[in-house]
């Protein structure tokens, strides 16, 4: 009986303890969190290219870039460009090899959203975020200039990650 009583109060007590669980945010506060900009896509696209740490370079697809300045690199390095498919509008930038790869001057990443539709972007101030590598949620507003004519939007950073588009 007393192992009965103690079997019931230990379920009732981890239903209650999960319940309070559920309603806590251990995230942090989420003032003006910022939405993903939602532009489906089932493809993924990715290019690459050995850079020259005096020369630099640039990487390209799908109208979105990596422009890789002269003495940025350390050493050649292969820096990669990818369009992942997926709901949001996104990219992975890396350099091969070199989990986080820091450079020696800013990079700059420009991002083309022009497969999103006008109706998501209509009276939305645009900026693009680092994205945390393991929730995916939006992490750092790295900022950006919005080029609305040519639908791009142009950011330098000194770190390369997943980056999205956000308002």
């Amino acid at each position: 009986m007393m192992k009965k009583n103690l079997l019931r109060r230990f379920v009732i007590l981890s239903v209650a303890l999960g319940a309070v669980a559920g309603c806590i945010d251990l995230t942090g506060p989420r003032v003006n969190q910022p939405r993903l900009l939602s532009c489906p896509t089932s493809e993924t696209l990715s290019a690459s290219s050995l850079l020259d740490p005096l020369l630099g370079g640039v990487v390209s697809v799908a109208g979105s870039s990596i422009s890789v300045p002269a003495n940025a690199l350390s050493l050649p390095s292969i820096v990669a460009l990818t369009v992942p498919a997926s709901n949001k509008m996104e990219i992975d930038a890396s350099v091969i090899g070199i989990e986080h790869a820091v450079f020696g001057q800013p990079v700059t990443v420009t991002i083309d959203y022009g497969r999103c539709a006008q109706s998501s972007i209509d009276g939305r101030r645009l900026s693009v975020w680092y994205l945390d590598p393991i929730t995916g949620a939006p992490k750092e507003n790295m900022h950006g200039v919005d080029d609305r004519a040519n639908r791009k939007i142009t950011f330098t950073t000194d770190h390369f990650s997943g980056y999205a588009i956000a308002y």
